[in-house]
């Protein structure tokens, strides 16, 4: 397991593959988040019945990334945060787009509403519009509000 100061692309490799970056390379420290906003969250998250609960906070202007071998649980937890998929206990927890509130994501409307955008890694098994290219934008809406 790594300390939040080694998680380098190096490491990660390393572990991969079985080799390690030196102590000194790994000494960097990560770049520090532009904020302390919290804009989505999850507590005691739990993705399956007898999984460990998560714990996650993501800042205003941060990028993450979430991987792991398949399988283990990173697809499903995208898939949560997304409101596509739901958790076993708890939610997904955002800023709201529309006050200054907080907004649970309990589904993918309520996703939408509030900006968060889900494109699946398997377009074949799991698209919206599987024959759709990517580069073609949906059509505009006749009257109405969007």
């Amino acid at each position: 397991m790594l300390a939040k100061g080694e998680i380098t692309e190096n490491n990660l490799l390393g572990l991969m593959a079985g080799k390690h970056e030196t102590k000194a390379a790994a000494a960097k420290t990560p770049d520090e988040a532009l904020s302390n906003q919290v804009v989505l969250k999850t507590s005691a998250l739990r993705v399956w019945p007898n999984g460990e609960p998560v714990d996650f906070d993501l800042c205003k202007g941060e990028i993450i990334g979430i991987t792991g071998l398949e399988g283990h649980g990173q697809d499903s937890f995208v898939r949560i945060l997304a409101g596509v998929a739901q958790a076993e206990e708890s939610c997904p927890v955002m800023q709201s787009a529309r006050s200054t509130g907080h907004v649970e994501i309990r589904s993918l409307n309520v996703a939408k509403e509030n900006g968060i955008e889900f494109v699946s890694g398997d377009r074949n098994r799991r698209a919206t519009a599987p024959r759709r290219s990517i580069r073609r934008r949906p059509p505009t809406p006749t009257g109405g509000c969007r």
